[in-house]
């Protein structure tokens, strides 16, 4: 072998020098720190896990809470609603007391805006009414205080010759019948005053005992630890479905609480989730007895008083004497002979049940208590509390299982019950004080067992009249000249129309509104025509159809019908003994047009120039023009600010009306597609704002009205 090549072999062969000897140090060094990488690794994702299911879990309870609060607010929109039927319900018997008992009273009256100078007495015994004779009126002075109608006289006897006694006593005889028939007219138009007035009252208090029975049992369903919405089902299990429906596999495995196949939530007891409704809470909640209002709640009892014109008939002085008469005070079945005379003491008495107002405490007999409504007590909060546990299993973590804890509160707001009586509401009180009024033409509060009634001190009697406000700041209301006047002009225009048939009333005080097979309606109805509505049900309508201070002061639903009274009837129908009824007009055994009719069709019977009820635009009735002026809740200006949309306010054009043919799934809650609102809204709420804390102090709100400052009445206790 060349010398050459072996110098080369060699040179191959020779060791690499320690400076080129650095490759397998790295190796080293990643297989080194490997186990420190991966546990920071392991922390990222772990911690990353951790903070997502947090969020998760945070969500989730938010979500359940608004859950919780909107179904809350759904019952206090159905409860304001039927708040409203209850002012309706008065309306309506005011309007047959004042306007339609003093529609054939001869005063004058003025076309300004000012009270009525006489006082007004229920006489009903005047032309057009059909039970009279045209050319008899027994009520042009019933506003005096004494009336006299001359008897027909009785010659005396002649001393002539023989041949004129035949010819006398032809002429006592026909004075004598003529006097005889007088009476009898005398009394038969006393009776009908009393027994028309009772039936009205009759009426009225069975339908108030009506809607105050499913105002009382929605609002003591709603005041329960687990409330049900209404739809009748459980609000708290639905807060629990969507509390779990949201949550991540882990967060929903975690959760202790029991979770059916229909995924219904555990008892209350359960620790992992709990469910707060504040109206349940000490100070607000209810008694237990279904007729009793929760302390969230306090009725506005009133004693309206009522005269109607009576007379005596005797002829004794050369007259029939009518004077007006206290009709709800006393025993009737001696105050009214006439009445006992022409219909008997029996029936006088039934209608005496529901004219005199209940003096006892018994809850029952309570619901005929004439009454405004019932008011929100302001120091009990409605709101909706969620807690919830849950430790999830993550993986690589370091500190085993965490429990991670969330909790969220959401309100109702935004709705309107209805006014309070008085402007103001003590922290401590139980209802708001008497004066000053928000409705300035109400009639006095009067609470059972509060007063002595005195039907003979003018005092009393003018804090008792029963009137009402039209607008925010009415003082008047509808004992006002103009409105007076022109409803008597609408009165009286009936005749030509046919007149006024009292059969219309037939049903007044005999048909029972809580009867599940009743019709429900107690405005006047053609009973041998059913197809042919009567004149006078029109004026009924549009006299009681919303004004400024109803959309002032109340949620009106608009279709309530469609939107309410079908989801109540399902879920509650076969749980209240009584029926679930419709606005007034409805009537539940007639078509589905006659079961539909609500207050938006009140509004248009109002407005419907054929029916020409009378001159609403002209004569200061204040009333609502359309529907969507009843739009007034809170609206937002998008999904991200709060601030009031003003454009969307009490507005909703025609193209975005729900028609009440359309298909069920299209009804909404103020029947407007996109434009105002009516009810209650929701939103999440701080509980340090719940707790009196916002600021981490206690601090004081201004929730009873200007100037009334204090503390919230059921703040979330501090286990929760």
């Amino acid at each position: 072998m060349p010398r050459q090549n072996i110098e080369v072999i060699i040179q191959a062969r020779k060791p690499l020098s320690h400076s080129q000897n650095q490759k397998g140090q790295v190796a080293l060094f990643v297989a080194l720190i490997f186990q420190v990488l991966f546990v920071f690794f392991a922390m990222i994702v772990n911690v990353g896990l951790l903070v997502h299911h947090k969020i998760n879990l945070q969500n989730s309870v938010d979500l359940s809470a608004y859950y919780g609060a909107m179904r809350q607010a759904e019952m206090m929109n159905s409860i304001a609603h039927v708040n409203y039927q209850i002012r309706q319900a008065y309306k309506l018997f005011m309007f047959r007391y004042q306007q339609l008992g003093n529609g054939g009273v001869k005063y004058d009256l003025l076309d300004t805006d000012t009270p009525v100078s006489h006082p007004t007495v229920f006489c009903i015994a005047y032309s057009p009414i059909n039970a009279v004779n045209p050319t008899e009126s027994y009520c042009m002075d019933a506003a005096n205080a004494n009336v006299r109608i001359p008897t027909p006289g009785v010659p005396q006897l002649f001393n002539g010759a023989f041949s004129f006694l035949n010819f006398q006593n032809a002429i006592e005889g026909a004075a004598k019948i003529l006097r005889a028939a007088g009476a009898k007219s005398c009394e038969d138009k006393s009776a009908l005053n009393y027994m028309m007035l009772a039936r009205f009252a009759a009426a009225y208090k069975l339908d108030l005992a009506d809607r105050k029975q499913l105002l009382l049992n929605l609002a003591n369903q709603l005041s329960l630890a687990d409330p049900t919405d209404i739809d009748g089902q459980s609000i708290r299990t639905g807060a629990f479905r969507t509390l779990v429906k949201n949550l991540t596999y882990q967060n929903q495995d975690s959760i202790k609480a029991h979770f059916d196949s229909q995924g219904s939530g555990g008892g209350s007891a359960d620790a992992d989730f709990q469910f707060l409704n504040s109206l349940s809470l000490p100070g607000c909640s209810g008694t237990g007895n279904q007729l009793e209002p929760p302390g969230w709640l306090s009725e506005i009892s009133i004693f309206p008083f009522l005269f109607a014109v009576d007379a005596d008939c005797s002829g004794n002085g050369g007259s029939f004497n009518f004077a007006p008469k206290a009709v709800n005070t006393g025993n009737q079945a001696t105050q009214f002979q006439h009445a006992v005379q022409v219909y008997g003491q029996q029936a006088v008495q039934q209608m005496a049940q529901y004219l005199n107002e209940p003096t006892g405490e018994d809850p029952q007999t309570r619901l005929y208590k004439s009454s405004l409504g019932f008011e929100k007590n302001p120091w009990c909060m409605a709101y909706v509390g969620v807690s919830a546990k849950a430790t999830p299993q993550i993986p690589f973590s370091p500190l085993g299982s965490v429990t991670l804890t969330a909790r969220a509160f959401a309100k109702p707001f935004g709705g309107r019950m209805g006014p309070w009586y008085g402007t103001t509401w003590p922290s401590s009180g139980t209802k708001s004080e008497t004066l000053p009024r928000t409705d300035g033409a109400a009639p006095m509060r009067v609470d059972i067992g509060t007063i002595e009634i005195d039907p003979k001190d003018p005092a009393t009697i003018a804090a008792l009249k029963g009137s009402y406000s039209r607008y925010m700041g009415d003082t008047v209301g509808i004992l006002s000249n103009v409105t007076m006047k022109e409803m008597r002009s609408s009165i009286q225009g009936m005749r030509a129309k046919g007149g006024i048939d009292l059969n219309w009333y037939a049903g007044l005080g005999v048909e029972d509104y809580s009867d599940k097979n009743s019709s429900g309606d107690p405005l006047a109805w053609n009973q041998t025509n059913a197809s042919a509505a009567p004149p006078l049900r029109d004026l009924e309508e549009a006299a009681i159809s919303p004004d400024q201070f109803d959309a002032s002061y109340y949620s009106v639903d608009p279709d309530f019908y469609n939107n309410y009274v079908t989801r109540l009837q399902k879920g509650y129908g076969d749980k209240f003994s009584f029926a679930i009824r419709g606005d007034l007009g409805s009537r539940m055994t007639g078509t589905d047009e006659q079961k539909k009719f609500s207050i938006r069709n009140q509004i248009e019977t109002l407005k419907d120039p054929q029916k020409k009820v009378f001159d609403w635009q002209q004569k200061l009735m204040y009333y609502v023009t359309d529907f969507g002026q009843l739009l007034t809740a809170w609206n937002q200006t998008s999904p991200d600010s709060y601030l009031m949309d003003t454009s969307r306010f009490g507005v909703c054009a025609d193209g975005m009306k729900v028609q009440q043919s359309d298909p069920p799934n299209f009804y909404t809650a103020g029947s407007c597609k996109a434009g105002g609102r009516t009810g209650y809204s929701v939103k999440l709420v701080d509980g340090k704002y719940l707790q009196n804390q916002p600021n981490g102090k206690t601090q004081q709100y201004e929730l009873g009205g200007k100037g009334v400052s204090g503390v919230i009445k059921n703040p979330p206790p501090p286990t929760f």
